[in-house]
């Protein structure tokens, strides 16, 4: 019988070896959906008589099935009873055979990383409460076979550790649990302008002054791995069927080695490391030939440490200002017969391509390598636009898929949930036949911008699970309301092995509105299967109260709100802050209207819901390029001494708190008289992402009609990336006392 995937067994079956130990019983629930599943009648006890014989292949997998069936061999080449590794250089790669029959288990593979996920494979099979096999416990799995291969040969997920440093035990973790899921590629993002990652004994102040920046308390912050670490982590992924790909970035996002080495810049001035994220204008210097020559030397120690065939060199998000203003890029542009930045930007690219081809290995860059023509050899990552990827394979160019629409990991599970990333397919619409065989894959990327490693199984898992069945098994043979009812089961064990995973997706909707009286009223709708909710009010945190109807009340607090599923808490805290103030209920009226993406409702500002530290969480109105002038009309004339207008400061974004703000007031609506006002003092450059509120006090006033204006920032400035364009002013809240 095919393609059964989950079979309780429940026969009670009699050893005939001279122990009585008590027989532990498999359970067939593997992700990703093996190609072909057949069961059968009966089924093969190992027990601590059971004998390993090996292959010429599969000593990285011995190592691991020992690992995880937790028994020492005994009798070595016993083949009455016995795990019998075979090798077969006919079956394609990374392909497998598990035979189970009353002559043994055999399985069969041509390569290293076949025998490994065949041993994934019968991992996935023990109880969730398995003992490991000794005297007392054996483990009895039903006769079976399984033939089965990947549908595509790149199965990867990024690692940015240069925002967030990870601890070897961490990336090993990480690494762990991606082979788990037969994902066979661990991209290791290294640099970036926030830390400089690998040690290059060529050039010790990389890691001196690179990998480490402020951390806001007056020390620093950041961390490095040594060269004898790397070759740890390498040795490690190898023998879990995982190759790690390193990502040394150039030319963007490069800060990390100016800071060491100014010299390498347009502009030889003093930098940091960032302590923000976003994308700088300073990038390494296209015209000075030692820049090549540094390239060069890092990534012959690269080429050490890493055996991967590719080697990702970035080519993401380099600004061209300070090309369009370096007398040594001009030059060359002049001299290479280029055309503009862009063609320098190929060109820069297309030299470290020469030097990898030479040392055999093949360069991958993200899809802005296209700027100005791809590099004869090279494979494009494509994150921005498919379309990209279509026009990479119409040159003849090899392209690995990572959109944002279904693969950035570092988005909230409510953007990109588990069913949508089963959903992926690495292949953009259009492209067949030969074409199909320039896809090699797909990746999931997990940027770390803000998650911290106490956060990295939140956001990888169980969204990973579902992409390595998005890119193993082929379409013909998925079936999400089948893979949902593995993964559950799936769940018992990352419960076991500690594994902090989030939720599948969106968990909640939260309505929050106001009652006849103008209090609150908060709403839960549960948005997944099976869930139930408990909140508490800021000033009772200790006393949980089981949400069974629409939450009243009416006053300044914090509802903290906690989903549970199986009686776990299932997700994270959701947090909500009320403020109750005099502006609620008012009539509003907008001069100008908040751009349609970040519209929220009609009396967002007024409503007493705070916004979170996350923009689009739809508690905020975003003005792009427009002052915000709100006039409030009261019922009744009103004594206020104060107004405060809670903004948003996420620069890299383009998101500038404003200028100033300013208050009026009127009897009419029509004549108003100006009673206070607030300038910004701040530096805009270099802020970090942050809530500020602007608090102006005044003398007692009575008024009927207030307005009050906040400056927009206007135009971003020449300092930062989005130079030119219009800034956008967030705002959550206006309050009145």
């Amino acid at each position: 019988m095919k393609n059964i995937i989950i079979i309780l067994l429940t026969s009670f079956f009699i050893m005939s070896c001279s122990n009585k130990a008590d027989i532990q019983k498999a359970d067939i629930n593997i992700i990703p959906k093996p190609q072909n599943i057949t069961i059968g009648n009966g089924n093969f006890i190992i027990n601590n008589n059971t004998s390993i014989i090996s292959s010429d292949l599969s000593v990285s997998a011995e190592k691991l099935l020992r690992e995880v069936l937790v028994f020492e061999v005994k009798n070595e080449n016993k083949t009455d009873n016995a795990i019998t590794f075979k090798s077969d250089k006919s079956l394609s790669k990374e392909a497998y055979t598990i035979e189970i029959s009353e002559k043994g288990i055999f399985i069969i593979s041509g390569s290293k990383q076949g025998f490994v996920w065949a041993i994934r494979s019968l991992q996935q099979m023990l109880p969730v409460d398995y003992r490991g096999i000794n005297d007392n416990y054996s483990l009895s799995i039903p006769y079976l076979k399984i033939d089965d291969s990947p549908a595509f040969g790149w199965r990867g997920s990024l690692l940015d550790v240069g925002r967030h440093f990870m601890p070897v035990e961490k990336v090993k973790e990480y690494i762990n649990l991606l082979s788990y899921n037969k994902m066979n590629v661990f991209h290791w993002h290294l640099t970036e302008d926030q830390g400089w990652r690998i040690e290059i004994k060529k050039y010790p102040k990389l890691t001196e002054l690179g990998a480490w920046r402020k951390d806001g308390k007056g020390g620093k912050y950041g961390g490095f791995y040594t060269q004898e670490e790397i070759k740890d982590v390498v040795k490690y992924a190898e023998g879990r069927g995982v190759t790690i790909v390193p990502e040394i970035e150039f030319p963007g996002h490069s800060l990390g080695a100016l800071t060491a080495y100014p010299e390498l810049s347009c502009t030889d001035g003093l930098f940091e490391v960032q302590t923000n994220w976003g994308v700088f204008d300073d990038i390494l210097c296209a015209g000075n030939d030692e820049v090549f020559v540094f390239a060069e030397n890092v990534l012959a120690e690269v080429l050490d440490l890493f055996p991967s065939k590719y080697i990702h060199i970035g080519g993401d998000e380099a600004p061209k200002l300070r090309w369009e203003n370096c007398d040594k890029c001009q030059a060359r542009i002049k001299e290479e017969g280029l055309k503009n930045e862009h063609d320098l930007q190929s060109y820069f690219i297309s030299r470290l391509e020469k030097f990898l081809v030479s040392h055999n290995r093949k360069l991958i860059g993200w899809d802005e390598i296209m700027e100005g023509g791809l590099a004869p050899e090279a494979t494009m990552q494509v994150w921005r636009d498919v379309e990209y990827g279509k026009k990479a394979i119409e040159e003849g160019h090899d392209i690995i898929s990572s959109p944002t629409s279904h693969c950035y990991l570092d988005y909230s599970q409510k953007q990109i949930d588990v069913e949508k990333i089963y959903s992926f397919n690495p292949i953009p619409e259009g492209v067949s036949g030969e074409a199909v065989k320039h896809v090699l894959g797909g990746e999931g990327n997990l940027w770390t911008e803000r998650i911290p490693p106490s956060r990295l199984n939140y956001m990888a898992f169980p969204r990973i699970t579902a992409l390595s069945e998005a890119l193993w098994t082929k379409t013909e043979n998925k079936d999400y309301g089948d893979f949902y009812k593995r993964l559950q089961k799936q769940y018992l064990t990352l419960d076991k092995m500690g594994i902090n995973y989030g939720p599948e997706g969106d968990i909640m909707d939260i309505e929050s509105g106001v009652t006849e009286n103008n209090g609150f009223k908060v709403t839960i709708n549960p948005k997944a299967k099976g869930v139930s909710f408990k909140y508490s009010f800021s000033d009772k945190p200790n006393i949980l109260l089981d949400y069974t109807k629409p939450i009243e009340f009416k006053k300044t607090t914090t509802i903290n709100i906690q989903a549970y599923r199986n009686s776990i808490k299932y997700g994270e805290k959701q947090s909500l802050s009320f403020i109750d103030h005099k502006a609620r209920g008012a009539k509003l009226e907008l001069e100008n209207q908040p751009s349609e993406a970040y519209s929220g409702n009609p009396n967002t500002i007024i409503d007493g819901l705070l916004g979170s530290i996350n923009f689009r969480d739809g508690k905020w109105q975003g003005f792009n390029g427009d002052n915000l002038v709100a006039t409030l009309s009261f019922e009744q004339t009103l004594e206020i001494e104060e107004v405060i207008v809670n903004f948003q400061s996420n620069v890299s974004s383009w998101i500038f708190s404003p200028k100033s703000v300013s208050v009026f007031v009127s009897e009419d609506g029509k004549n108003f008289v100006k009673i206070a006002s607030i300038k910004n003092t701040e530096a805009y450059q270099g802020t970090k992402d942050e809530l500020k509120s602007f608090e102006i006090k005044f003398d007692k006033t009575k008024t009927k009609v207030l307005k009050v204006i906040a400056e927009n920032y206007g135009i971003i400035p020449n300092w930062h990336s989005g130079r030119g364009q219009k800034a956008y002013m967030f705002i959550d809240e206006l309050i009145v006392n």
